[in-house]
């Protein structure tokens, strides 16, 4: 309560059945009841407690005073209680509104759509496991290009078909988008739906893409991996699909040319040997990827061993490419202590059996030796205890400066 956190993991109802509604709810609170047996009515009632508490703190109407979290999965709560949703959303500071596993149709989703924009706070939003289907995907959609700042949206198992993708993958291409976050696992798109993702992907704007269990066949990735190579994508999950290793073997090409993807989930794609060879001779080429889940260890394959290898050649390189940036960063500033404060953050990145070999700063001009690489012994003592063996070589400069 002194962090104005409020965790319900019961049913908290009293003696007639109605929610309790804790004295000190109401701006800056958590309120998380999952599966709490809420109804419809409960929802009511705390929407009108909520609303009359965010107004009598802030003397306006209540904006900007509702709670930051609001969790409500597993209530069966019915399009009925949209509306007060909506009220919830309108009061503002909220960032998460988590609805999962309930049952809500697209008429509910509908409602609550056209509400986000008075919300921009709100970054999260949760519907997994509700009837959303093509209309509240279109809704929501519309949403994001209308001023809604969205970051993660959830519809996994939604019924979302082909029209509802298309919509959704225009929102994010589009330059106003603010969708990093976006599952889709388990609907009923086609493959048209998925070229569309493919160029969504090739916006820029998402981080995170979840496509588990989409029946995705090897003609699928061709187009979902066509802008392989320009995008900001990170993570992938592809789990439970029908890739089988023609699927795999493409995705592999794909992945020899992209420098960004660094997380992969193939698990339950019934990859062979044939496969996972593919996937090591991307890795041989790929200096990104530092996760790849295929629940296998190297008693199932052997392959998997050098592709564990590999991963870790790419963690590596990841956490030099880190180091050697903090370093590059610590030139600009001419401070004798910098070095020193930079240690401890490069030891918290370094792997004790690796190494960085070699920082080049991005200036090697002789003009650029300043005293901000004068940093004394003990200074540069204390940094190369930090990270292992670093060789800076400056074409031009004193030999106290390498």
């Amino acid at each position: 309560r002194a962090r104005s956190q409020i965790r319900v993991n019961m049913g908290h109802h009293d003696a007639n059945g109605d929610l309790i509604v804790g004295a000190d709810w109401g701006s800056g609170s958590s309120i998380i009841l999952d599966r709490c047996q809420v109804t419809d009515a409960d929802v009511a009632r705390l929407t009108s407690v909520l609303t009359a508490r965010a107004a009598a703190a802030s003397g306006d109407g209540g904006r900007g005073h509702g709670p930051l979290t609001l969790s409500l999965e597993g209530n069966a709560l019915s399009d009925n209680a949209a509306a007060d949703l909506c009220a919830v959303v309108k009061l503002g500071g909220l960032r998460e509104l988590k609805l999962g596993h309930n049952k809500f149709t697209e008429d509910g989703i509908i409602r609550i759509a056209e509400v986000l924009h008075e919300c921009p706070a709100l970054e999260t939003l949760d519907l997994t496991f509700n009837a959303v289907r093509d209309a509240g995907a279109v809704a929501l959609a519309a949403a994001l290009s209308n001023g809604s700042n969205l970051k993660t949206l959830k519809l996994y198992r939604c019924h979302v078909g082909d029209e509802g993708v298309y919509a959704l993958a225009e929102a994010v291409s589009n330059a106003q988008n603010t969708i990093e976050d976006l599952d889709l696992g388990c609907n009923g798109f086609g493959s048209d739906a998925v070229a569309a993702l493919g160029v969504a992907i090739g916006s820029g704007h998402l981080r995170s893409l979840g496509l588990r269990n989409d029946d995705l066949r090897p003609g699928d990735v061709p187009a979902l991996c066509a802008r392989f190579g320009q995008t900001g994508l990170r993570a992938l999950d592809l789990r439970k699909n029908k890739l089988g290793d023609a699927g795999v073997t493409l995705l592999a090409r794909a992945l020899t040319t992209d420098e960004s993807v660094t997380s992969i989930d193939l698990r339950s794609n019934s990859v062979t040997s044939v496969g996972l060879r593919e996937l090591a001779l991307a890795l041989g080429d790929n200096g990104t990827v530092v996760q790849l889940d295929l629940g296998m260890t190297a008693e199932d394959a052997p392959e998997i061993g050098y592709i564990e290898a590999l991963l870790s050649k790419n963690l590596m390189l990841e956490r030099q490419r880190l180091a050697i940036e903090r370093l590059r960063a610590a030139s600009h500033r001419p401070d004798a202590t910098l070095p020193t404060a930079f240690a401890a953050s490069f030891a918290a990145a370094r792997r004790p059996e690796h190494t960085i070999e070699t920082a080049t700063p991005a200036d090697t001009s002789a003009e650029s030796c300043t005293p901000a690489w004068s940093w004394g012994l003990a200074s540069g003592a204390a940094l190369a205890a930090a990270v292992g063996y670093i060789v800076i070589k400056r074409p031009g400069c004193p030999a106290a400066y390498a």
